[in-house]
């Protein structure tokens, strides 16, 4: 909890001075500033569910279960009458088969884990719910509003709950400072920023299903940082990830033509 409020919070400060020189036009309209707030409250809350979970389950669990952000994304739109083409529906399935595969040879079950697997579905779906209201409003709001009001309340949400809590925010270790910042910089402001820029451009479908791109992506850099050589059964997964997004990606390109 107190890596997640430092996450947001370092993002939100960072990102302060240059909302502060657009002055008013970096404030959300009264239509749009409910969309902004709602969706730094699901920012919050996958945040804080998913990277409890990480201490509770193992790795391999928690990221099968966080994968399944597109599924949530689809489900949802059905839900709100939004139909799907097949393409969709097949890319749909076959990034979360993917993402389950290079996932699965560390993969393991236990009763004392279930907490963990439930906090990392819940980081899933509230993570869903990020994505589809940050398409909501991203059209009609600057890349730099969105992002600042975005990050500024969910820190907001998360450094009030754990005063609630009661979880300790201090006594790390000048390195943890560190950790802290450059997580707030890279993943946040750059990885999290790329996101919603795309939400302004592209479907909520194509944006969920490329987010499971972390999952190849980092595996290739375990790999070349660490030796950690990736299990056998993990390839098909890779080439289901990229086969998914390509159908994705040519999906949406004809949907927008």
């Amino acid at each position: 909890m107190a890596v997640a409020a430092y996450r947001l919070l370092f993002a939100a400060l960072l990102l302060l001075p240059a909302l502060c020189l657009r002055g008013r036009k970096s404030l959300p309209d009264r239509k749009t500033l409910p969309f902004v707030l709602g969706s730094g409250a699901f920012l919050a809350l996958h945040f804080a569910t998913w990277i409890s979970s990480l201490s509770l389950t193992s790795v391999a669990s928690s990221v099968i279960l966080v994968n399944t952000v597109p599924l949530w994304v689809a489900l949802f739109s059905l839900l709100t009458g939004e139909k799907l083409s097949r393409v969709m529906l097949l890319a749909l399935a076959m990034s979360f088969c993917g993402g389950a595969l290079i996932g699965y040879g560390d993969f393991s079950f236990s009763l004392q884990a279930l907490r963990g697997d439930l906090l990392a579905l819940a980081g899933a779906m509230s993570f869903a719910g990020y994505v589809l209201l940050g398409k909501k409003v991203r059209p009609h709001l600057s890349l730099l509003t969105y992002v600042g009001v975005c990050y500024g309340s969910a820190a907001l949400f998360l450094c009030t709950t754990n005063l609630f809590l009661r979880v300790p925010m201090t006594g790390f270790s000048p390195k943890a400072w560190w950790i802290f910042l450059g997580s707030a910089l890279v993943p946040q402001i750059l990885g999290h920023s790329i996101v919603n820029w795309a939400l302004a451009r592209c479907s909520a479908h194509l944006v969920s299903i490329s987010l499971l791109g972390e999952s190849l992506v980092s595996s290739l850099l375990a790999w070349v940082l660490f030796g950690e050589v990736p299990n056998p059964i993990a390839y098909p997964g890779f080439a289901l990830l990229l086969t998914a997004l390509f159908l994705a990606a040519r999906e949406e390109g004809r949907r927008q033509e």
